[in-house]
């Protein structure tokens, strides 16, 4: 018909076709190429952000005295679930152990909390933050998280001062909670980082030029799960806040992060004690020297939650 155009239909010869499909096959091993890394990323910090969540009755069955509590939550609408220990004999002082994990106990059995609790110190356990929001931020929150344990440890333990203490990330959060409140006097992190962005950075040298996708995966997830950069994660600043505050740095002489504490030590030189532990790894420093660790740790505590003279 006058004034219409007739579609032209354009056959590809089989060598056009296969270079097609060749071309398409490079664009998509190309854009998994540049994919994988930025997913792996995510796949590594979505993982270490899963919260473990404590079975807190099986906790205050452990410990003569024991009693189940709870305090208010200035983030959430519930109450926080918690276990307040009583120290054994007349209490020298209290320890809010800030929550990771599994609070107070360690992947090999050890019991921190008895220790500190036999030592004449009361401790406060209690939820994690990561089992009421979803995620755990490795620290930051869980710091910011503290400072209701911090008001509820205050009154139950009347005039006694608090030391906050935390193994892994519970020790980044017990380090980042001694610099956001005054009110701790003391703080003992155990196998913790210095600066976790910074170390993932080194460790993703090995990817080359795929390492900044690698890291914004990771970042892009860590934001997603907690609103916050990977650049939060910085217990070398909280080391300078806490000063002139006493502080007691445990690492194992068999621990991967160790080179992490030294950096910490240096940044809170004049008030910080590197403890090691030799022949522990990570965690296992009461199994390893049940003695001699227990006898520096309430050593430390004595002297750091002392009343003035």
């Amino acid at each position: 018909m006058p004034g219409e155009r007739v579609a032209e239909t354009r056959t590809l010869t089989p060598g056009q076709r296969a270079r097609f499909v060749l071309l398409r096959a490079g664009a998509a091993v190309l854009a998994l190429a540049l994919l994988a890394p930025a997913a792996l990323g995510a796949t590594n910090i979505l993982a270490v952000t899963v919260p473990g969540c404590p079975d807190l009755d099986a906790a205050a069955a452990r410990y003569p005295g024991a009693e189940r509590v709870s305090f208010p939550s200035s983030e959430f609408p519930a109450p926080v679930q918690a276990v307040f220990v009583p120290a054994e004999g007349a209490a020298r002082g209290a320890v809010l152990v800030v929550t990771g994990q599994s609070p107070g106990l360690r992947p090999d059995g050890t019991d921190m909390v008895a220790v500190m609790r036999g030592g004449g110190y009361h401790v406060l356990l209690y939820t994690p933050r990561g089992c009421l929001s979803g995620a755990s931020s490795l620290g930051p929150l869980e710091a910011r998280g503290a400072g209701d344990a911090l008001a509820y440890l205050s009154a139950r333990a009347g005039q006694a001062r608090i030391a906050t203490y935390g193994f892994s990330q519970g020790g980044a959060a017990a380090l980042m909670a001694a610099a956001l409140y005054p009110q701790v006097s003391a703080a003992v992190a155990e196998g913790n980082y210095a600066h976790l962005a910074n170390l993932m950075r080194e460790s993703a040298q090995p990817l080359g030029l795929l390492r900044g996708l690698w890291l914004f995966g990771a970042d892009a997830a860590y934001r997603l799960r907690t609103g916050l950069p990977l650049d939060a994660l910085d217990t070398l600043q909280a080391m300078r806040a806490i000063a002139p505050r006493p502080v007691l740095l445990v690492y194992g002489s068999a621990e991967g992060s160790l080179p992490e504490g030294r950096m910490l030590a240096a940044a809170g030189e004049g008030h910080a004690e590197l403890l090691l532990v030799p022949g522990a790894g990570h965690g296992n420093y009461l199994t390893v020297d049940p003695d001699g660790y227990s006898a520096a740790l309430l050593g430390f505590l004595d002297r750091a939650l002392a009343a003035p003279a």
